[in-house]
């Protein structure tokens, strides 16, 4: 909506409509699992690959991420990353920081790189909270989003509504209503985590 292509959520306009990518949006729950994982963290890292959104969205995004960590009593601090060869360099920077978990601005690079990512994560003794499956699956700590399952579901609902003569003017944009958690245990146990019993709990999917 702030990029003007719909009016509003209730009633978007013109033939744009659909279900809202919130995935932005979550970085603030991820650091509060982050949190809720390592109590006594102080620090996080977040990840910025400069280019998929303009500069003012991702600005946005960090501003809100900051201010989320610092709720949580997190020291936040960004670092920049452009291509797969950047990463070694990259985690040294973090772990010198300090920096006690890391999470990302979603980008495509994290996506091809998951499990190299992954990897340097529990290289490093970092807890990684990513944002899809696939990431969960190839060694990322926890990963929290919409349930994508769901949203096709909707999706298709939508296709099928407009197919029988329903404007896209008068279908609402939805937020997504269902998300998954996704702990993987085997990752939790080479920097020697537990995982909390109530967070477990929370779990939609546990990989060990």
């Amino acid at each position: 909506m702030k990029r003007g292509f719909v009016a509003s959520l209730a009633r978007p306009g013109g033939n744009v409509t659909g279900l809202a990518d919130v995935s932005l949006d979550l970085i603030p729950k991820r650091l509060e699992l982050l949190k809720e994982l390592v109590p006594g963290a102080k620090a996080v890292a977040i990840l910025v690959v400069p280019g998929l959104f303009a500069p003012d969205i991702i600005q946005e995004v960090l501003d809100d991420s900051k201010r989320a960590a610092n709720t949580l009593g997190l020291r936040p601090e960004a670092f920049e990353v452009r291509t797969s060869e950047d990463f070694d360099a990259l985690f040294r920077r973090i772990k010198q920081s300090r920096a006690e978990g890391l999470t990302f601005i979603p980008d495509p690079l994290f996506f091809t790189q998951r499990a190299r990512i992954a990897d340097l994560a529990i290289k490093h003794r970092l807890p990684l909270i990513a944002e899809l499956p696939h990431q969960a699956e190839a060694g990322a700590l926890l990963v929290y989003n919409s349930n994508w399952r769901e949203m096709y579901r909707q999706v298709a609902m939508y296709v099928d509504r407009i197919l029988r003569g329903a404007k896209p003017a008068d279908l609402p944009v939805q937020d997504p209503t269902k998300f998954d958690l996704i702990i993987n245990l085997k990752t939790a146990k080479a920097p020697g985590l537990t995982i909390p019993p109530s967070l477990l709990a929370r779990a939609d999917q546990v990989i060990d």
